[in-house]
């Protein structure tokens, strides 16, 4: 049994979980919407795809490696995640992970602030 949900894989099922890899368990938001659209009258509707980040404070360079392999050729790659969503129910998703352009801050072995967005977001279940 997973200590937690949190899973990506290149195909639907079974997804990985990252505690398979060893990789910790990342904090996460979730955002419904893209986009807030504001009307005349004050209100708001949200617009646009559901997208969530997973972050970590630090990771070694195995972790950073083993999760940056899902879209090695590239700075993003359609994959399969599985998070938490709005209500903290989990959920698999089908969507575009997207890498950080930047370049790590590494200190020590380990990247420093690592924060991947993950697009486009399908729910698959």
């Amino acid at each position: 049994m997973t200590v937690y949900q949190f899973a990506l894989s290149e195909i639907a099922d079974p997804v990985n979980y990252l505690v398979e890899y060893g990789v910790p368990a990342p904090y996460q938001h979730f955002q419904k919407y893209s986009e807030g659209k504001a009307a005349a009258d004050g209100t708001v509707t949200g617009r646009g795809w559901s997208w969530f980040e997973w972050y970590w404070n630090y990771l070694s360079q195995t972790h950073r490696d083993i999760i940056k392999a899902f879209c090695a050729d590239d700075l993003s790659a359609e994959v399969y995640a599985r998070t938490l969503d709005e209500e903290l129910v989990w959920h698999t998703y089908r969507c575009r992970m997207v890498w950080p352009v930047e370049s790590p801050d590494i200190q020590n072995s380990h990247s420093m602030k690592v924060s991947i967005r993950f697009i486009v977001l399908e729910q698959m279940d």
